[in-house]
């Protein structure tokens, strides 16, 4: 089902207009994946504390503009997820980094070469993979003397230098598969205070424009497309995030608007309001075994081919009365269970 969603979602957002005060509206929503990591899941159970207000503005470099190309996802990971983790660890390229690089990666690896835009888990992907490479390597403005949806051939001097530049990993904050929203504002409370900003999406009407006071008003009116922007902080007094957009510093306050807490439980035409948001994080899950072989009567059993000392003997067997619900237990956590002569051996199969 969750798959069906997410399809269902890239065809309605085809159909749209994917244009706003002469902006390119190009996110594409990312694959489905069961697999992917979920910021809830790595964090553990969330912590019912007091928020307190975050603001990454001032660690910041000037609001990028991606001008006439559909190049938000790339420009909100570049030069707002990468741009801080990159000045936080005192390693940030005069200059910048390149949203240039970054979006063509994405489209030699997003399997819609001829479209415009790109789904914000490649951006992860390729930032995983092969990094980015500084502004003054592959500087932006080779991108926008292209016509829409050329984009610029990669150096291997580029390549070469973007390693340097790579995340560890990544994980999902919050997807437009998403049967419930009860505890999104605590995982991106979590992720800002653990990682720092990170990439969020959004589904943008004709009325999207900062209020005096710099708020973005809940979804109404025609749906133009979906757009993606970085968030980089918290105000719960306020009750709103901070977004940085990627339309220049003369959009909404120097670049930036706040997001009221409404948007995340706030559904447009049976979608999120708030589509999808990924963080980039250093935390990762302890891989499961491949293989756990078990041997009745030994105080020991091999993982992966290494001896793991237990305390006690295993006492159970293939001709054990309980034989079916081990069965079962087994192949829920994504196991099969053989049995080689007296020997239990358990095979991942997910």
């Amino acid at each position: 089902m969750s798959f069906e969603i997410v399809y269902q979602l890239r065809r309605y957002l085809e159909k749209l207009p994917q244009i706003h005060y002469g902006r390119k509206l190009s996110f594409i929503p990312s694959a489905y994946d069961p697999r992917d990591y979920l910021y809830e899941k790595l964090i553990g159970a969330t912590v019912a504390e007091k928020p307190v207000p975050i603001d990454y503005r001032p660690q910041l470099p000037p609001v990028f503009d991606q001008e006439d190309r559909g190049t938000c996802v790339a420009c909100a990971s570049a030069w707002t997820l990468k741009a801080y983790e990159e000045i936080k660890q005192e390693d940030y390229p005069e200059g910048g980094l390149s949203a240039s690089f970054l979006y063509s990666m994405c489209k030699q690896n997003d399997g819609m070469p001829c479209l415009e835009g790109t789904q914000p888990k490649v951006a992860m992907q390729v930032l995983k993979k092969y990094g980015i490479c500084p502004e003054t390597i592959m500087p932006y403005s080779g991108l926008t003397e292209l016509s829409s949806p050329k984009v610029p051939k990669i150096t291997d001097t580029a390549l070469e230098t973007a390693v340097i530049y790579r995340i560890k990993t990544y994980a999902q904050l919050c997807s437009s598969a998403d049967k419930e929203r009860g505890q999104v504002i605590n995982v991106i409370r979590e992720a800002l205070k653990n990682e720092g900003p990170f990439i969020l999406a959004l589904m943008v009407c004709e009325n999207f424009k900062p209020d005096d006071n710099y708020v973005l008003p809940l979804p109404e009116g025609d749906l133009r497309g979906g757009h993606a922007v970085g968030i980089v902080g918290d105000l719960p007094e306020n009750k709103c995030l901070i977004l940085r957009n990627s339309w220049g510093s003369s959009w909404g306050e120097n670049g930036y608007a706040y997001l009221p807490y409404t948007w995340l439980d706030d559904k447009i035409s049976g979608s999120w309001s708030v589509s999808e948001a990924w963080t980039a994080t250093d935390m990762t899950p302890e891989r499961p075994a491949d293989n756990i072989m078990i041997t009745p009567g030994l105080k020991t059993i091999k993982v992966d081919g290494k001896r793991t000392p237990l305390e006690n003997a295993v006492v159970f067997n293939k001709n054990s009365p309980d034989r079916a619900t081990i069965n079962e237990i087994v192949r829920k956590m994504g196991y099969r269970l053989d049995w080689e002569g007296n020997k239990a051996v358990f095979t991942r199969i997910i």
